[in-house]
């Protein structure tokens, strides 16, 4: 790969291993039956800085993987919301799901997993579209009504409620670009006739982050009605 290069990959049948080489440094993609795992080499993938385990293989094998290399500094890896940048100058991995491990080496040192800071967004291009935040809101206020009265159908199974959630989906879903399609995960509640609008950040700081935001942005008429809850 050169500078500035991206590549997507997916695992077949038979095929258990991708590697990556920019400038003097490197990255591994490898399945050995149980778990799928990222890897930062050297260019010649025979020294291993640090691994990290991303989950079972029966999952991670069918999904699609972005790999970039913006400069000679870093390479990163992408897979269905979950990121990794991988700093060779200072000899760090971070990625932004928490419940993640990286384990180091000896030439990187056993605790080279490092948090994941904003800065990092900016690969991935992982920012909140603020513009699509205040049409959700305008959306939600103009149709307020009609969202209550079918959300009052959703214990008794009546006409409207499962289309209002699919509505309030596909109106969230520009809000937060980096987040596949039919991923984000929120319910809507009533308690002392405040509406509860109930976000799961599902351990992405980014997501939670943004989540803050959106409920930053909440127009202070819907406050008076309606409360939205960050929850992991």
């Amino acid at each position: 790969m050169n500078k500035g290069d991206m590549q997507k990959v997916k695992f077949g049948l038979f095929k258990k291993t991708f590697m990556f080489e920019c400038e003097d440094h490197g990255l591994v993609l490898e399945r050995d039956g149980k778990t799928v795992c990222l890897y930062a080499t050297d260019r010649s993938h025979a020294k291993i800085y640090c691994a990290l385990p991303l989950g079972p293989e029966k999952v991670f094998k069918r999904l699609s993987y972005m790999i970039v290399a913006p400069d000679d500094q870093y390479m990163l890896m992408l897979v269905e919301g979950v990121m990794v940048v991988v700093d060779f100058v200072n000899k760090t991995c971070a990625t932004n799901v928490e419940k993640l491990h990286v384990f180091g080496s000896d030439a990187w040192g056993e605790n080279c997993g490092t948090q994941w800071k904003d800065e990092y967004n900016k690969f991935f291009g992982l920012e909140m579209n603020v513009a699509a935040a205040d049409a959700f809101w305008n959306w939600f206020a103009e149709n307020e009504e009609s969202i209550v009265s079918r959300l009052s159908n959703l214990s008794s199974g009546g006409q409207g409620a499962a289309e209002i959630i699919n509505d309030i989906d596909k109106k969230l879903a520009p809000v937060f670009p980096y987040i596949p399609a039919g991923r984000l995960e929120f319910e809507l509640g009533c308690n002392d006739k405040i509406g509860e609008f109930r976000f799961f950040h599902c351990g992405n700081p980014n997501l939670e982050r943004d989540g803050q935001l959106l409920g930053e942005r909440m127009p202070d008429a819907l406050k008076e009605t309606w409360q939205l809850i960050i929850e992991a």
